[in-house]
């Protein structure tokens, strides 16, 4: 059992029960979720070393020779990250996701740069875009915004050495920054699924659902986070002071049109997610299970401004 093939699996068979219950293949979407739930607890099972203050996900396991590597793989939770991208709750506990992304900090970065796995006595290359998205995102999706942006700004100092930049960079890094491997590699455009996790933006037009709400977002001082979707383009401006938050959509462009009926924020931790006004009149949300609350709208993000304020 391989730490990334786990957490892909779980989130391959998550989404496509997803996919499944929309198409109305409702049977293949119950299978899927039973199943996805049995790889969920075989991962924690074989996988997962230690206790809940030093625990982290073991790189592969067999459960057959009850053998394993019990070094930490630094994308154990891309799957966990790809299932809150598609708009799906990680099964994993809070605590045990934010235990596992401070373990892959600690075990695989260093001052300079980092490995793709630890604990061993060679330390290997690193392809240094990919966590951006799997570790960097994910930690500024579940809540660990610090943890975050320590990592970007370790991978932005690397990734502006020379030969590499920000717009061209070569393939892999030794541990220590170094360089290696082809002169240019296509993984830049990585970084804009970061961008992503700054406002917590899912969108579902199938649904004409919109998602939002970071722990980064909604921080004590001012911020504004462009957003670029397929079909729209436009601003989130966020304040918050000791009242309330007041959160604004300003719109920027259309491509296409997306009304959005339902708008689901996840407040922070303090907020009365419950006590809501959009454009001045309240409304009463929908509270649904991860802390998300449902706001019923009618507005286009690319066209129509709202404002929305929630009270502390």
């Amino acid at each position: 059992i391989s730490a990334f093939i786990a957490t892909m699996h779980e989130a391959a068979l998550t989404l496509a029960a997803d996919l499944a219950e929309r198409s109305g293949e409702n049977a293949l979407s119950r299978r899927w979720l039973e199943l996805a739930e049995r790889a969920n607890e075989s991962r924690k099972k074989y996988l997962w070393v230690g206790d809940e203050a030093t625990g982290y996900f073991r790189n592969v396991y067999d459960p057959v020779k009850k053998e394993g590597d019990d070094s930490c793989f630094i994308c154990s939770l891309a799957g966990d990250w790809a299932m809150a991208a598609g708009g799906r709750e990680p099964r994993l506990r809070q605590d045990m996701l934010h235990q596992a992304l401070k373990s892959i900090r600690r075990k695989n970065m260093f001052e300079n740069g980092m490995t793709d796995q630890s604990a061993r006595a060679e330390q290997t290359s690193a392809f240094m875009q990919y966590p951006v998205a799997y570790f960097g995102a994910a930690a500024l999706f579940f809540g660990l915004s610090d943890l975050a942006w320590d990592f970007l700004t370790l991978q932005d100092r690397i990734v502006t050495k020379a030969p590499s930049s920000r717009y061209n960079q070569v393939l892999t890094y030794e541990a220590d920054g170094t360089p290696q491997g082809l002169p240019y590699y296509m993984t830049a455009p990585v970084t804009w699924l970061f961008l992503d996790r700054l406002s917590g933006v899912v969108p579902d037009l199938d649904r004409q659902r919109l998602q939002i709400g970071s722990d980064w977002l909604f921080r004590s001082e001012a911020v504004r986070v462009p957003v670029v979707l397929s079909s729209s383009w436009f601003m989130l401006e966020c304040v918050r002071d000791r009242n309330g938050i007041r959160l604004e959509f300003i719109p920027v462009k259309t491509v296409r049109p997306f009304r959005v009926k339902e708008l689901v924020v996840r407040w922070p931790d303090g907020a009365s997610g419950k006590t809501v006004s959009m454009d001045g009149i309240e409304v009463e949300p929908r509270e649904e299970p991860g802390g998300r609350f449902v706001i019923p709208t009618d507005f286009d993000p690319g066209k129509e401004r709202l404002r929305l304020e929630c009270l502390l």
